[in-house]
């Protein structure tokens, strides 16, 4: 019975059937190929990470001569290269069988992995960016919509027209948690695996605030530009931006040069936003909704 232990590269990972890296404990099938005949077998990942042991090999006959093929599917790890580089990965494996251990080879007999990693780039993503329900916080617990002469006379009251900790309960939340029936989730973040790190800037546009079947914008007297919502986003203490809906893209976040990743909120605590109404003439009861649209560049401003 044939034994494999197989190193993995060091700017590898091993993919599982999915396509996500395989980690510690996981098992990967593998393909065997001994003399003219293909096998099922399966690899473990060890403890360490860094090699598979295939231990279920199917059984090669003692004393005979045989040929063990086999291949696994792996991808360039992010590894920060900013030059081409070649690289020579040894050992890349053995076999143990009847006492004995042989170093496995490359198909061109090598025993060593020898390949040239170009520079990394990486990519600046906008990975997550939340949905909101707001409502109107009622008493110690309770939630509810605002009535339409509290959105005639402005919310929050216009004594506390600027948010803070202090009068965060005036303001429209979403702090119940709600989402929309077609919600891209609680969390806005931003992931930056670009070794250069030069920074980046990020934006926001809303849309008016309007009816959903849209016929009527919020303080709609004529003008359907919108601008009477206020949506704050926060952090829960401090105030990170103010997004009029007016459909001008308001700065979110600008990185500086050297700063990499970035979020808001958790799955579970969702970003802290609030929303205020300026007082309007006008005023109908429904539900209303307004699309945010979000721009993030590649360097800081």
């Amino acid at each position: 019975t044939a034994t494999m232990n197989v190193p993995k590269g060091k700017y590898f990972d091993y993919l599982k059937a999915d396509g996500t890296p395989a980690k510690p404990g996981d098992t990967l099938p593998i393909k065997v190929t001994i003399g003219n005949s293909d096998y099922q077998a399966q690899g473990k990942v060890q403890p360490d990470g860094n090699q598979i042991a295939v231990t279920n090999m199917p059984q090669i006959p003692k004393g005979a001569t045989a040929t063990v093929k086999f291949s696994l599917p792996a991808k360039v790890k992010h590894h920060g290269l900013l030059e081409t580089t070649p690289v020579q990965d040894k050992p890349i494996g053995t076999i143990t069988g009847d006492g004995q251990t042989y170093d496995l080879k490359t198909p061109a007999g090598k025993d060593f992995l020898a390949y040239i990693l170009d520079p990394e780039t990486g990519e600046l993503v906008l990975e997550k960016v939340p949905s909101f329900v707001f409502e109107l916080k009622n008493g110690q617990t309770g939630y509810r919509n605002p009535t339409v002469m509290e959105m005639v006379k402005g919310l929050p009251t216009p004594t506390a027209n600027n948010w803070d900790q202090a009068n965060a309960d005036q303001w429209l939340t979403n702090q119940q948690g709600r989402e929309p029936t077609n919600s891209t989730g609680k969390v806005l973040s931003v992931k930056d695996t670009r070794p250069t790190k030069q920074g980046w800037h990020l934006t926001m546009q809303l849309s008016p605030f309007t009816l959903t079947d849209n016929s009527y914008v919020l303080g709609d007297n004529g003008n359907k530009l919108g601008g009477k919502a206020r949506l704050v986003l926060t952090d829960q203490t401090t105030q990170i931006a103010a997004i009029k809906d007016n459909n001008n893209a308001t700065p979110v976040k600008n990185m500086a040069a050297g700063g990499t990743d970035w979020s808001l909120g958790t799955q579970t605590g969702n970003v802290a936003a609030y929303l205020g109404i300026e007082p309007t003439a006008t005023a109908k009861a429904g539900q209303y909704q307004a699309t945010a649209t979000w721009l993030l560049t590649n360097a800081p401003e």
